[in-house]
């Protein structure tokens, strides 16, 4: 029904409606096709405060991100975690309303760490070595420290402008 909505409207509106559901900290994303209000879940102001310490001094304590589900692990150990929190909503929780940044598939990084930039910038590296298309795993090949990021780098190649990929699965500089 939503999406039905969104659809039959003008661009505009459908750009405005997209960005209010992305970035407003009053909604959370659960998942491709929903999206609820954060007032559905326990997190006052007190308790954002609580995890926000929390995630900063876990990341600080990890070179500066985390998969979300490690950070899900660190928050079930407190109160403020439960079965209903999945790492994915942690991590859109975490996006919109703290220091941070989530990158495909569910890493938070701290955003003055710069991770995706630093990482667009080693790969981009590894396409002018190799100088020719290229799979990902060529990419990982010449940058072994990109492999942890296996999922986000071929997610920022997809969306670099300085890329071509016309299939997602072969990548070289534009």
């Amino acid at each position: 029904m939503k999406s039905r909505f969104v659809q039959n409207q003008p661009e505009h509106q459908r750009r405005l409606v997209a960005r209010l559901l992305e970035h407003n900290r009053a909604f959370v994303d659960l998942g491709d096709d929903r999206v609820d209000t954060l007032t559905n879940y326990p997190f006052n102001a007190e308790r954002m405060q609580r995890l926000i310490k929390l995630v900063l001094d876990a990341l600080q304590e990890r070179a500066g991100y985390a998969p979300a589900a490690t950070l899900k692990e660190l928050v079930d150990l407190t109160d403020l975690g439960g079965r209903w929190l999945s790492p994915e909503l942690l991590a859109d929780i975490l996006r919109r309303n703290g220091p941070f940044e989530v990158l495909a598939p569910a890493i938070v990084a701290l955003k003055d760490l710069q991770l995706p930039s630093i990482l667009t910038r080693s790969a981009r590296q590894a396409l002018r070595e190799l100088g020719e298309v290229v799979t990902l795993d060529e990419v990982l090949r010449v940058r072994p420290d990109l492999a942890p990021f296996r999922e986000c780098v071929r997610e920022l190649l997809r969306q670099d402008p300085l890329v071509q990929s016309p299939d997602g699965r072969y990548f070289v500089l534009a």
